[in-house]
């Protein structure tokens, strides 16, 4: 049966919980004597959430049906956190899976269901209401399909896995309400999608890159959304925080602190916390004032770098950025640290800097990749009066000798270098005490390339306003 508009409203304020749970998040509250907000006690909200689960052993079981997964969710009460929406206050919970699945999970395109997931609480009289949220972006099958502003679906299921609604955003706009079961030939529909749900090993050093096995699948179509509807919720505020907009209403963190909102620059819509996007920013304000951090970012922004960020607990390592899908993800919030940003989003610059892209240097190139990021962070931490972060580069035993080079490359931390004449006698050298130091990068058919050298690096060294060598 066609859906009319009155029947869309009820979960308009779903909806707009929904996206500002993954564009426009608060900091979390302090959890003193369980109280995270004027709404929400979270040892009554922990109670309602294991009272809804009580029954989820006995619900009806099939062979490979991503619900055997996903109902096993570990919680991560510690970092919930509340946003004010026009339907009231809502609390946003992100989860881990005891067992890991991903989501339209090819090759190089995967995604882990945790990721890009949240759990919902509202709070409904003297009871608590929950609900999931699952962002699937367009380009997470097919990376060709980068809009300006964000594309995909968003599907909404409650506690126990069954389905709610589902809507479709095309390009920042909702455009498509999800249509269940064979609609009569009165709907109009807009576009159908098969969503793949995957099972992945865990491989040390590299994370879930083993090759995954296909287990479920499911089909979502959705129709037009009226006009009416489509108004109602744009002038919500929709639109406005859509783009992950840094600052926009309903923001938490220290109101006495303002910063440049650099964040959003770089940036597409993500699932990403507010107070993860505050660390980002805070650490790219204080990147530019420094010549070579100034001339980092202004070389992110003239090549229109924009990555989507998220928090995922099977990142390997402290971060990660997948050149596959734009994606740059960090295993938990204190993971970003300003050496971990500043590597990551180097990756994100050479993906845009190489012609064809970084992804194909998987294999072949990918200690040239990897060594560039860490020799730029080591030259920027040189050049701020440290020692760079050689420790993680080439091992402590060659410490020493590492940063001795460092200081003649640099002056003394003085200059930089913006020619590769200045490190080339010594530089794949270091580059092979980094792949012996690091075995997630000497792995079989892992190979450095002689002939490739670190234009990335040079091309943000030699357009810089710090003093140079030569």
């Amino acid at each position: 049966m066609k859906r009319t508009f009155s029947s869309v409203i009820p979960i308009l304020g779903i909806l707009i919980a929904i996206i500002q749970s993954c564009t426009n998040l608060p900091e979390p509250h302090r959890q003193e004597n369980s109280l995270i907000s004027e709404t929400f006690r979270i040892d009554l909200v922990k109670k309602a959430y294991q009272e809804t689960m009580s029954i989820a052993p006995i619900l009806p079981k099939a062979v490979n049906d991503k619900r055997e997964r996903t109902l096993k969710r570990q919680i991560l009460w510690e970092d919930a956190y509340s946003i004010k929406t026009t339907s009231g206050e809502k609390l946003v919970v992100p989860f881990t899976l005891e067992n890991e699945i991903f989501v339209n999970g090819s090759s190089e395109n995967r995604r882990s269901y945790s990721s890009m997931t949240r759990l919902l609480v509202s709070k409904n009289g003297d009871k608590y209401d929950f609900q999931t949220a699952t962002y699937i972006a367009d380009y997470h099958r097919d990376p060709s399909k980068v809009t300006k502003e964000w594309s995909g679906q968003i599907i909404v299921e409650n506690a126990l896995g069954d389905f709610v609604d589902g809507f479709y955003v095309d390009n920042g706009k909702v455009t498509g309400y999800a249509v269940k079961g064979n609609p009569n030939s009165r709907t109009n529909i807009l576009s159908c999608f098969w969503i793949e749900y995957w099972s992945c090993s865990y491989v040390s050093y590299v994370g879930y890159f083993a090759p995954c096995l296909f287990m479920y699948s499911s089909s979502e179509c959705f129709s037009v959304t009226p006009a009416a509807y489509s108004a109602a919720t744009n002038g919500s505020g929709y639109l406005q925080v859509v783009g992950g907009n840094y600052g926009s209403s309903g923001t938490g963190g220290n109101p006495s602190t303002q910063l440049v909102d650099r964040y959003s620059t770089i940036s597409k819509m993500s699932v990403f916390p507010q107070n993860a996007r505050n660390s980002v920013n805070a650490n790219l304000n204080e990147f530019i004032l420094s010549c070579l951090g100034k001339s980092f970012y202004v070389g992110l922004t003239s090549t229109a770098t924009r990555v989507e960020w998220g928090i995922d607990p099977a990142t390997p390592g402290l971060g990660a950025y997948s050149p596959a899908n734009k994606t740059i993800m960090f295993p938990n919030t204190s993971a970003i640290s300003p050496q971990t940003l500043m590597e990551e989003l180097f990756h994100a610059y050479q993906d845009n800097f190489y012609i064809g892209g970084t992804n194909q240097y998987v294999l072949s190139g990918r200690q040239n990749i990897e060594f560039e990021a860490k020799l730029f962070r080591d030259i920027f931490g040189v050049l701020e009066g440290g020692t760079g972060f050689s420790s993680l580069t080439v091992g402590p035993q060659y410490n020493s000798q590492y940063f001795t080079w460092l200081m003649a490359i640099t002056d003394n931390g003085t200059k930089v270098p913006s020619d590769y004449s200045v490190i080339s006698s010594q530089y794949f050298y270091w580059m092979d005490k980094f792949v012996q130091a690091n075995p997630g990068y000497n792995q079989p058919g892992m190979l450095t390339l002689n002939n490739f050298t670190p234009g990335a690096l040079l091309r943000i060294t030699s357009s810089s306003s710090c003093l140079k060598k030569p």
